[in-house]
């Protein structure tokens, strides 16, 4: 656990998948193999292009293009909505020791949300944790602020947007490079393995809180 400056935390930051809400990309192969009458095997050999990914969570590629883009790179023949819904399939239930730790969190600073996503996948997602998104004061989705984790920007841009300096908030991410990113620009940050690691954050926020 990094240490951190309890005595300038304002606000907690919060990913969302890998965090909050279980993630298998393994099962949008598994669907689209259903859909499409395949081996799931031979899917798994073929790989989303990285770029085409990243300018869709960015916003700067349309959801038709980008399920065109990704039914030639996995050589399917199936329309956009089965394309989508194998989309969504990776995206998965609660981690709900994770959900009580965030609600633990709500109670001792204000929470938000940072997400790497897309259009096809908020619109999933904010409808299957509708309660849960509740929680924060406001969420910050990468295809709507135009700049993805790990650009150090992108935090920069979210800071902003909250209203308070960079160091004042504390991260949770399940991966380095975001995590490291966010330090980068200024950030307290934790990275996220298990929900355990949220509640020892917040076990050292509400020890400093009572001294």
């Amino acid at each position: 656990m990094p240490i951190i400056d309890t005595n300038v935390v304002r606000v907690l930051l919060f990913d969302l998948g890998g965090v909050l809400i279980e993630i298998d990309p393994q099962r949008s192969y598994e669907h689209w193999a259903r859909a499409a009458r395949l081996d799931p095997m031979l899917l798994r050999g073929r790989t989303i292009c990285k770029d085409d990914f990243m300018r869709h969570e960015r916003g700067e590629i349309s959801e038709p293009a980008f399920f065109e883009a990704l039914r030639t790179r996995l050589g399917l023949q199936l329309d956009d909505a089965a394309m989508a819904a194998g989309w969504n399939a990776r995206l998965g239930k609660a981690i709900p020791a994770a959900r009580a730790q965030l609600e633990r969190a709500a109670a001792m600073r204000p929470v938000y949300l940072f997400s790497n996503s897309n259009r096809t996948h908020r619109e999933h997602w904010t409808a299957r944790h509708s309660k849960m998104l509740t929680i924060f004061a406001d969420s910050f989705i990468s295809c709507d602020i135009g700049r993805r984790k790990p650009e150090p920007k992108a935090f920069l841009d979210v800071a902003t947007l909250i209203g308070c300096a960079p160091g004042q908030i504390l991260f949770f991410d399940d991966l380095v490079e975001n995590v490291e990113g966010a330090r980068l620009a200024g950030l307290q940050a934790v990275r996220v393995r298990e929900p355990a690691d949220i509640a020892q954050a917040l076990d050292i926020i509400e020890a400093a809180g009572r001294h």
